[in-house]
């Protein structure tokens, strides 16, 4: 009995996280956090982004202007009963994020696995719109976050608790944006 139960607590052990796939080939990609992967591609006028994160609660995804939570143009989004959903928003202080009058952010694709919610969402690059951060080559300061439920009513925002954090990486090679790609 004791070597069933050793063999048992082993082969447990051995049981690692499975990372999903993207939904198709991105050329670009950073770990966030061990738990938030990022995917992206872009063109001479948007861009798009691909959020594999290990919840099933709300995902928040932002391009910060300082590198703090705010002020940043933010995106949040979730699946729940199959249907993806997504806002955007923007922070000014340490309170919920403030729906913008535009919804700039468009959702392409969402889905939830056993361990993961994905959710695929492209935006212009420079949208004109005073609550969103233009997009431009060279560092960009992403802020990122998720809950562990999803948010009741939808429109509410779930507070992230620890779950956030910021992240300086570069979306656009500084030699310029690559057309047709």
């Amino acid at each position: 009995m004791y070597h069933l139960l050793a063999a048992s607590l082993l082969i447990i052990s051995q049981i690692h996280y499975i990372e999903l796939a993207p939904t198709e080939n991105y050329p670009y990609s950073e770990a966030l956090a061990s738990n938030y992967k990022l995917y992206w591609k872009y063109n001479a006028t948007h861009i798009t982004f691909e959020t594999h994160v290990q919840t099933h609660g709300s995902v928040g995804f932002g391009i910060s202007k300082t590198g703090l939570m705010f002020p940043a143009d933010v995106v949040v989004g979730f699946v729940s009963n199959n249907q993806g959903t997504l806002y955007d928003r923007h922070t000014i202080a340490h309170v919920p994020p403030i729906m913008d009058k535009s919804q700039d952010w468009v959702l392409l694709e969402s889905m939830q696995t056993g361990n993961d919610t994905v959710l695929k969402f492209s935006r212009a690059l420079d949208t004109n719109d005073s609550e969103d951060v233009p997009i431009k080559a060279g560092v960009t300061h992403v802020i990122w976050d998720f809950t562990k439920t999803v948010p009741q009513p939808p429109t509410q925002v779930v507070y992230h608790g620890t779950n956030r954090g910021s992240k300086d990486i570069t979306l656009i090679n500084s030699g310029g944006v690559p057309v047709g790609k």
